[in-house]
């Protein structure tokens, strides 16, 4: 992790006081989702912070364009770090068996058109490919899609009211961008593959091959344009693929570390995404998955929402 201070902003809690309130919080969280109720973001960060310790992460504005696609910008490096507690996902089922994120550092920036966050975790590996029994780190960041809805909109994927606009970056996308798509010999460099059937055929037959691939599964396409993926929930196991697709982003890894940058219109195309107008203060959330734990789907990190200052434009 970087060694960069505090920001204007602070922690958002300290881990002893998050673990005091915890098992009071899920208990709410899980009564709340279960009814298809409101509160449970907001149940939460009461119950996990200390009574006027709640602190605000702020989307500073910058004119121009922002480094989307460079987490080593010095314009991400030289903006101090808001530091948010994560708490293990034991929510819902299959829950997380143990916490192996516990902090993530987030920057956030806006230039009146466009915001992206700067997300940074410790993590040892590199996880960054898929398959069976190999799953790939990542992270999101949420938003309620209505603002008008959003102290009512649970941290727990949102409910049938109140959806939620999920963006998640994933290391395996990351990879097919990069270095280009990966095979099962990528993956398991001893498995016998004598060919594939892209190699025999045209492309649009080889597909009858890939199910995934030929029926126009998101996860299964090969011609990626981003390594963020724009998503939208309402409850949990609703997460759904948006049908557009606007963020953008980049991960690198070093120095035993990810840093992340996830981006996204600040007035997007589509029903149900989050619309963010400079000067007005919402909430956030943030999730991490490592995929060297063996972490994927809901088991994973996640924080609660996070009060966000976006910043006027000058």
């Amino acid at each position: 992790m970087a060694t960069d201070s505090d920001g204007p902003a602070g922690t958002q809690q300290s881990e002893t006081t998050a673990e005091v309130g915890r098992r009071q919080f899920l208990k709410r969280a899980g009564a709340a989702a279960a009814a298809g109720t409101v509160g449970a973001g907001v149940i939460g960060y009461a119950a996990t912070n200390k009574r006027g310790a709640a602190k605000s992460l702020v989307c500073g504005y910058r004119a121009g364009d922002l480094p989307v696609v460079d987490p080593a910008s010095a314009v991400w490096t030289r903006r101090s770090a808001f530091k948010v507690t994560m708490l293990v996902q034991n929510i819902a089922t299959p829950h997380a068996p143990a916490l192996v994120v516990p902090t993530l550092k987030v920057r956030a920036l806006h230039n009146g058109t466009q915001i992206a966050f700067h997300l940074e975790w410790a993590d040892n590996s590199k996880d960054e490919l898929s398959g069976l029994a190999r799953f790939n780190d990542a992270v999101a960041v949420q938003l309620a899609a209505d603002f008008a809805k959003e102290a009512a909109t649970g941290v727990t994927m949102g409910a049938v009211d109140n959806p939620v606009h999920i963006l998640q970056w994933k290391a395996s996308w990351q990879s097919d961008l990069d270095s280009g798509q990966k095979t099962s010999k990528d993956i398991w460099p001893n498995i016998y593959n004598d060919v594939r059937p892209e190699q025999l055929m045209p492309v649009d037959q080889a597909k009858s091959w890939y199910p995934g691939w030929a029926v126009g599964n998101p996860l299964s396409q090969r011609d990626k344009k981003s390594p963020v993926e724009e998503m939208v929930a309402v409850g949990f196991g609703t997460l759904t693929t948006h049908k557009e697709q606007e963020a953008v982003g980049k991960g690198i890894h070093d120095r035993n570390r990810w840093r992340v940058v996830i981006a996204m219109p600040m007035k997007g195309n589509g029903a149900n995404k989050a619309q963010v107008t400079p000067g007005q203060t919402r909430q956030i959330a943030f999730a991490v998955w490592d995929g060297g734990e063996d972490q994927r789907g809901s088991r994973k990190q996640y924080a609660l929402w996070v009060p966000m200052e976006v910043e006027a434009v000058a």
